[in-house]
């Protein structure tokens, strides 16, 4: 179904199946502005010819180039999309908070993570955060990555810890692993990556690989930062010298002998330079969302684009495009606003400028009275959803996770942003990874296989469990054709409301 085309039969313009932009509305809405503009400029009349060559301009830029030409009619065909390909195939975590042991994590286009408080839903969230951070630091300073991406805590504080033996002569933790398996754009081929730390009284250990996933070639390296191998000498005036890293590479399943560095600029060492590309790549295309996503101010200001705008999201000296097709970006958000029933929109307000008529800012309004209002006024959760709709929305070839999305919003709210989410999968390209307690955000997204609009390879529900019995647990739970859930839900969860309504019949 094209971006334009309501289902027959529909009261509503917007379904509950629909996923895409309402262009015939954002038209009806555009054109508003256009007349509100031309109001604006009879008020400047000794100025009148330069406001119009500018409501030209503005009218040039939001022309539809799909309409056909004037006389004629041309039967609109479907357009036959690509399906979306998750830039994540797999989260490796081994290790971290909750989560002990290893574990690996499949990802799909759109991801629901769900399962019971403190279970380590948000520490997967929180895994793939800090590995992409690790090697965005790592990719300059090899040495120190560990230290920059714990900015705040210790890290042995987020590792698991090991039982040890009381006389153990020193504390030890487990190995921390975090990587990821993603997909190389030119070949196709399935590559993975992996960054290890370990820390103890003798000193920290770290490690990185990466290779084809499954290939006997895998790049490696070791960094070991040894306490007891400091210089005990006194130097004097040239000041203590501390201990020096240990760096070993291994080539052709051979290791190198260590070498003592101050500074390590290879992350990964003697690997495939498109290998490394495509992670940096990666590393700096995720937009993490956590549960609180700031105080509201009066104002809202778009999400930075610097952190959301993808690779084809550019235009003319790197300047990014704040839109899509033709259309400003508050002029989508009031797109995505209304189908996700918020009564409140963007309005512009004009001015003058050296004659001439343009917009000079957006404020929000409720649609019902036209009162302008302020963000901190319109509710907490629309205010902290507001990020969430401005990046699925404008943001291109990205990986998106976003935690518990539904705070402090009604039930129909929390299903409308599965068509949010699939929008922004289908039509942006990006790859959506939600932690949530929803299920009605999980019922649309059933909905939305079973009217065919996602295919269930595409969606992945992951429920993540940890119990004294049988520990941490990471199930997918597969869907079918008919959005049905072909593995049973675990005990515990989703079944409270059948039990509430029988139980007076006990």
């Amino acid at each position: 179904m094209s971006d334009s085309t309501r289902t027959p039969g529909d009261e509503r313009p917007i379904s509950p199946d629909w996923v895409g932009l309402d262009r015939e509305a954002m038209k009806t809405r555009q054109e508003e502005t256009v007349r509100r503009m031309r109001e604006a400029g009879e008020r400047w009349r000794e100025e009148q010819k330069r406001s119009e060559e500018q409501l030209q301009a503005f009218l040039d830029r939001h022309a539809d180039d799909s309409r056909p030409a004037e006389g004629k009619t041309q039967p609109r065909e479907a357009k036959q999309r690509p399906r979306p390909q998750p830039l994540i195939e797999r989260l490796h975590v081994e290790n971290l908070k909750s989560l002990a042991g290893r574990h690996e994590i499949p990802l799909a286009p759109l991801t629901l993570v769900y399962g019971p408080n403190s279970a380590g839903k948000s520490t997967a969230l929180k895994a793939l955060q800090l590995f992409m951070h690790a090697v965005d630091t790592g990719r300059s300073d090899a040495l120190n990555l560990w230290r920059r991406a714990f900015p705040d805590v210790r890290p042995d504080s987020v590792v698991t810890w090991e039982r040890q033996a009381e006389d153990t002569p020193f504390s030890q933790t487990r190995t921390l692993v975090l990587g990821v398996d993603y997909r190389l754009p030119r070949s196709g081929d399935l590559a993975r990556a992996e960054l290890g730390f370990q820390s103890s009284d003798i000193g920290p250990w770290q490690s990185s690989t990466i290779g084809l996933a499954g290939g006997p070639d895998q790049a490696r390296k070791e960094f070991f930062l040894n306490f007891e191998d400091a210089d005990p000498i006194d130097r004097g005036d040239f000041g203590s010298i501390g201990p020096r890293w240990e760096v070993s590479e291994w080539s052709g399943g051979e290791r190198s002998e260590p070498m003592k560095r101050d500074v390590d600029h290879l992350l990964f060492g003697d690997a495939d330079v498109h290998l490394q590309r495509t992670l940096f790549r990666l590393a700096g295309q995720l937009t993490h969302f956590g549960p609180h996503r700031g105080n509201p101010a009066e104002k809202y200001s778009p999400v930075d684009l610097d952190d959301i705008a993808g690779p084809d999201h550019w235009g003319i000296a790197g300047a990014p495009r704040w839109g899509v097709a033709g259309f400003e970006g508050h002029e989508v958000l009031n797109q995505l606003l209304e189908q996700l029933e918020i009564p409140h929109s963007f309005e512009p307000t004009f001015t003058s400028d050296q004659g001439g008529v343009r917009v000079s800012d957006w404020i929000l309004a409720d649609r019902r009275s036209g009162a302008p209002v302020p963000l901190s006024e319109v509710g907490y959760g629309v205010s902290q959803l507001l990020p969430v709709i401005d990046a699925c929305a404008h943001a291109t070839q990205r990986v998106i996770s976003i935690e518990e999305p539904e705070l402090h919003l009604h039930p129909r709210l929390q299903a409308r942003l599965a068509n949010l989410f699939a929008f922004s999968v289908l039509r942006r390209g990006n790859q959506v990874i939600v932690e949530t307690h929803s299920e009605s955000l999980l019922l649309r997204v059933r909905r939305l296989v079973r009217s065919g609009k996602l295919l269930p390879d595409e969606v992945a529900v992951l429920y993540i469990d940890n119990t004294p019995e049988v520990g941490v647990s990471v199930r997918r739970l597969r869907l079918g054709e008919q959005g049905e859930l072909l593995d049973p839900w675990p005990t515990g969860f989703f079944d409270d409301s059948l039990a509430d309504v029988l139980g007076g019949w006990e």
